[in-house]
């Protein structure tokens, strides 16, 4: 004959039974409603990929080349001064985007820029952040635009307010390409 269990085990067994199993369960559950999400995460991830490519499939002709839109890397302008007006309007979208402040802006009538070319002389003040934001958004979005010169001078702050992040005034110089009307 077996002695029975002390009051002292089955106190214990109660505590696992009855408290440590629910919590277990209750934990396994939220690890995977949090596996879950990832996975939905995932797959939407995945989905926009696969549409991506379908777009891009539907493109390519018989041949098997893929056509390229290359309206998106030129400004939506038929000439000079329109191509200027939409320049400068989307510099200063782009600075106001990053928290700076539009001082000038200037088309440059060089004769020696291409006939599709035009640039963009731009003198604003802004944060070292808001100009390190502004020159990654120009040099990989669309439209093309490159910077062609830069410079930058620290502008004095008002009761030393800002000396962590010091307000700066930014010339730059903006190429963009536009097609012209034949």
């Amino acid at each position: 004959m077996s002695a029975a269990p002390s009051s002292s085990t089955l106190r214990l067994v109660a505590v696992v039974v009855f408290l440590a199993l629910p919590a277990a369960a209750l934990a396994t559950g939220l690890f995977q409603l949090v596996a879950w999400r990832e996975t939905e995460d995932l797959i939407a991830r995945q989905e926009a990929l696969l549409r991506d490519l379908d777009a891009r499939l539907a493109r390519t002709g018989a041949d098997g080349v893929v056509a390229v839109d290359t309206r998106t890397l030129y400004l939506a302008a038929g000439s000079r001064p329109l191509a200027g007006a939409d320049l400068q309007t989307r510099i200063g979208k782009a600075i106001a985007d990053v928290g700076g402040k539009l001082v000038e802006a200037q088309v440059i009538d060089d004769p020696d820029l291409p006939p599709d070319a035009i640039d963009l002389k731009v003198t604003f003040d802004a944060t070292n952040g808001g100009l390190l934001r502004l020159l990654h958004g120009l040099e990989t979005g669309l439209p093309l635009m490159t910077v062609g010169t830069a410079a930058v001078r620290e502008l004095p702050s008002q009761d030393g307010a800002g000396a962590e992040d010091p307000v700066l005034r930014i010339d730059l110089t903006v190429r963009a390409w536009f097609k012209a009307e034949a």
